[in-house]
């Protein structure tokens, strides 16, 4: 079992990765922008992993210097040498001094660069580095004493505890997940049915040079099947769409009808109380409560964008205080309540590759604790026989389950709402186990999400 997870990541990487402009691929071997550039943002990433993912994307588009292909090659290089940095090293050891560019040739091999002209530009560099084409890299791995949780870490590129849960959570599909979680994610659009149709939307798209195809789960969905600047369509400054996975999308359609007041409690940048302001109507009362100052200041900007803001009204909470003053002013006043809870995001490592870095047992257990605190103060807010949803973009049950569990366990009058109760059967089970909404990249082919729904 082992050798085949490994060696089936290995093929992959050689099948599905190989990229289709050669001459590029040859050009960032060799001194230059490309490759200047690359070592450069690489350095920097693997130097303060807690920032990679931002330091790439500041540090990318300052590189004014790098055309767009080259730019999107070198982005390219970048996640992809971060999913799988372990392999690369334990294929290619990785002396400090030269780590960023040895990962980056190491990159370059699997999509097909000539492995001599790697090994010249090596020698050039006083690299003492011996590159072997993707198709011989299998049997440079030595799987004799590798058990399953160490080689789960390999082909995921993840600390061994990650490896375990990962593990005890998927058994037997790990590999599946961890090929899912190593791909490019797509993009997903989310309509704003207040103002146009699906297919109005993806006829408009078209025009505009992006082609899209309908998600299957979601009946507001659109998957890009092209690049686009979306800085360069109208329809999306007129606010008739909006960039969301079809698994947040799919959270919305929990709530079914709603009278009252929804208070989103980690509202973020208010992606989904902009899908529940569009689900619910001009009608609709949304309350989005968070810690971050900036955040709610962008959620401001898309709600006027999407023509919704006067039905969303946002209210900075302070770290310092535990939202006291939040709680008694809104206490049971709140027919629903969700709560996208802060977690892991170990169901994002397709968007975000750098979290991989960032998943240690401390933040697991520091995330556990924040978890059960945020579910038991966002609780208050609900008025009798009104619902809790809680959700996170986690695969894990500890951060999942085992928080609602504990929550039923401390807090009288309340149980869990099964899945099927509100979407029906056959609904339940297609995106989920019947009684939660449980999504993984390699069954549903979206972003990993959790949610449970829970009525006082």
């Amino acid at each position: 079992m082992v050798e085949v997870l490994v060696t089936g990541l290995l093929q992959a990487l050689a099948k599905t990765h190989t990229h289709p402009n050669q001459k590029l691929i040859t050009k960032a071997i060799g001194a230059g922008r490309i490759r200047g550039i690359a070592v450069e943002i690489l350095e920097a990433m693997f130097s303060n992993p807690q920032w990679a993912g931002l330091t790439a994307s500041k540090r990318l588009r300052a590189a004014r210097a790098l055309h767009s292909r080259e730019r999107r090659l070198v982005q390219e290089g970048l996640y992809q040498i971060v999913r799988h940095h372990k392999v690369f090293e334990k294929l290619v050891p990785v002396p400090k001094e030269d780590a960023s560019m040895i990962r980056w040739l190491a990159w370059l091999v699997t999509q097909g660069a000539p492995v001599a002209l790697v090994n010249e530009a090596a020698a050039s560099l006083h690299i003492n580095a011996d590159f072997a084409p993707i198709s011989e890299l299998p049997k440079s791995l030595d799987l004799s004493e590798m058990g399953m949780d160490e080689a789960t870490a390999l082909i995921g590129s993840v600390n061994l505890d990650l490896a375990t849960a990962l593990h005890n959570t998927f058994g037997e599909k790990t590999g599946d997940f961890l090929a899912a979680s190593n791909q490019r994610a797509d993009i997903i659009l989310r309509t704003n049915t207040r103002h146009i149709s699906r297919d109005a939307l993806a006829a408009e798209l078209s025009i505009d040079g992006l082609e899209t195809s309908s998600t299957a789960l979601v009946s507001t969905g659109l998957r890009c099947l092209s690049r686009a600047n979306f800085d360069a369509i109208d329809a999306f400054h007129q606010g008739r769409f909006e960039i969301q996975d079809e698994a947040s999308q799919l959270l919305v359609d929990l709530i079914g009808p709603i009278n009252g007041l929804v208070v989103d409690y980690c509202a973020g940048a208010g992606g989904k109380a902009l899908a529940i302001a569009d689900q619910l109507g001009k009608n609709a009362r949304i309350l989005a409560l968070d810690t971050r100052s900036d955040a709610l200041d962008e959620l401001s900007k898309r709600a006027q964008r999407s023509h919704v803001r006067s039905n969303i009204k946002m209210l900075l909470l302070s770290e310092e205080d535990p939202q006291n003053d939040v709680l008694e002013r809104y206490r049971e006043a709140a027919e629903l309540v969700l709560v996208d809870a802060p977690c892991t995001g170990s169901g994002v490592l397709r968007r975000h590759p750098e979290f991989r870095w960032q998943i240690t047992p401390e933040k697991r257990a520091a995330l556990s604790k924040m978890q059960r605190q945020i579910l038991n103060q966002a609780a208050t807010l609900v008025q009798p026989n009104g619902t809790l949803i809680y959700a996170t973009c986690s695969v894990l049950p500890a951060e999942n389950q085992t928080i609602v569990q504990q929550f039923l366990d401390t807090h009288e009058g309340w149980r869990i709402q099964p899945l099927h109760e509100r979407v029906g059967d056959d609904r339940a089970q297609e995106i989920g186990d019947g009684t939660f909404l449980s999504l993984t990249p390699h069954e549903h082919g979206t972003d990993g999400f959790f949610a449970a729904v829970l009525v006082r």
